[in-house]
């Protein structure tokens, strides 16, 4: 079993992790929202395994008339 202080550091590294990929998220999101994306077609996905979070672009894409196009995945 991990002693306390294998533990602490394993959950600040998570931590750390987590709020690296919100800062991420919230520049792409700065950069984006900053110029004008009118009626274009945008390849957009959800993330998933720690990706980069876009789905608060979501409203901002729409808001523009971009078309949102999501992959098909088939299982």
């Amino acid at each position: 079993m991990p002693n306390k202080q294998d533990l602490r550091k394993y959950y600040r590294e998570k931590r750390l992790a987590i709020n690296s990929r919100q800062r991420q998220s919230r520049r792409i999101y700065q950069r984006l929202s900053a110029i004008t994306l009118k009626k274009l077609k945008i390849a957009y996905y959800l993330p998933l395994n720690g990706e980069v979070d876009l789905r608060p672009l979501k409203n901002f894409f729409r808001a523009q008339n971009c078309q949102l196009l999501l992959p098909k995945i088939q299982g």
